[in-house]
């Protein structure tokens, strides 16, 4: 019984985990042009996208995400949640995560 309920607890434990997407790195980067220009990622493939702040307890807020510009031009390594599709500015994500790796 004991055995059984250390098993189940420690599937239950490794299927949160497997919840989060995987942790990718970039460099953040200014997008968009003057009045619209916002904070992004610039992904190891070339590609670009937007960070959106996200809403209470969902990932980088607002403040995280002013926190961050100051960095611009330094790597990141990151988990982003899905992706969406802006008119003006591309593709933007909201960050679940993020780490500064080395500052410019």
């Amino acid at each position: 019984m004991m055995r059984g309920l250390l098993l189940w607890l420690g599937l239950c434990a490794g299927a949160g985990a497997m919840s989060l997407p995987p942790w990718e790195e970039g460099t953040l980067v200014a997008v968009g042009a003057p009045p619209l220009v916002r904070l992004g990622v610039e992904k190891g493939d070339g590609g670009t996208f937007v960070i959106q702040p996200a809403a209470d307890g969902q990932g980088l807020g607002a403040a995280e995400v002013a926190a961050l510009k100051q960095r611009t031009g330094s790597r990141i390594r990151y988990r982003a949640g899905p992706f969406k599709a802006h008119p003006l500015l591309g593709r933007e994500a909201v960050l679940l995560q993020a780490e500064v790796l080395e500052t410019r």
